[in-house]
């Protein structure tokens, strides 16, 4: 038997040597996918994204030169591709129709490690949860809260609405407002204040606290104060500084005020 009549062996609908030539157009194909996926993935590495961003591209990547190779080895045997592209484009609208939603958190997670308006370790709040991000999916953002619940929210809820992200910027600013005596003189009054922000460990002096009268209630006069500090000392700045203004207005003799409601009942005689 010689080479050609085994060449020319049928095997079905095919050759002996269209088998053997899919066979070695298979084995280079996956060559090339396993040279090309290497070095893509250097570079996707390389790329300033978060890792689930890494593993996304990568993933789909391999989908495609897998895809590809296969097309080539159908070629390679004769069968006609075309037919089998406009299946996968029919199967994959029929997936895509049967899946718009996790498509749509699909989408926006990509949205979300590309255009980063949070990263993981933030604190954030959205319209569906606040807390602090501990991780950035393509499904979804994993958040927990305060109280230490993890927050499972689609993608979706987060790029469509509000986004406040409180730790983006390094410094953060108190806002407060406290009420006196009408009887406690302005300048005595500010004195205190600014002593109570000197004496607070961690009130930043630049930014320089602002601290003046906002309004006149009916309780007593009403003072704003706004003092900056780092972000990570929010809390424990604000907490000391709310301890140390009423310490420096009782030094001071100043008494502070509440809105007061008086019930004056008469008996009828």
């Amino acid at each position: 038997m010689t080479l050609e009549s085994i060449m020319n062996y049928n095997i079905g609908n095919f050759t002996a040597g269209k088998f053997l030539s899919a066979l070695l157009v298979l084995l280079l194909c996956l060559i090339c996918t396993k040279i090309l996926g290497r070095i893509f993935s250097r570079i996707i590495d390389r790329l300033k994204f978060e890792k689930s961003m890494h593993t996304f591209l990568k993933s789909i990547l391999k989908i495609l030169l897998y895809t590809l190779s296969a097309i080539l080895t159908a070629s390679s045997l004769g069968i006609n591709v075309s037919a089998f592209v406009a299946l996968l484009s029919v199967a994959g609208l029929a997936v895509s129709l049967a899946i718009q939603g996790l498509l749509s958190n699909l989408a926006n997670g990509l949205t979300l490690l590309v255009s980063k308006p949070f990263v993981v370790g933030d604190y954030i709040e959205t319209e569906h949860a606040e807390g602090k991000v501990k991780d950035i999916r393509l499904i979804h953002t994993l958040i927990c809260t305060s109280d230490n619940k993890d927050v499972f929210l689609p993608n979706s809820e987060v790029v469509g609405g509000k986004i406040i992200n409180y730790t983006r910027e390094e410094r953060r600013r108190i806002d407060l407002k406290f009420t006196v005596s009408y009887d406690a003189p302005i300048a005595k009054t500010k004195q205190a204040l600014e002593q109570a922000v000197s004496q607070t460990p961690g009130a930043l002096a630049e930014p320089e606290p602002y601290f003046n009268v906002c309004a006149y209630p009916s309780s007593g006069i009403q003072y704003s104060m706004m003092v900056w500090s780092k972000t990570e000392d929010y809390w424990n700045v604000q907490s000391a500084l709310l301890e140390q203004v009423k310490l420096c207005l009782d030094d001071a003799g100043i008494a502070m005020c509440q809105e007061r409601l008086q019930v004056q009942i008469s008996e009828k005689k």
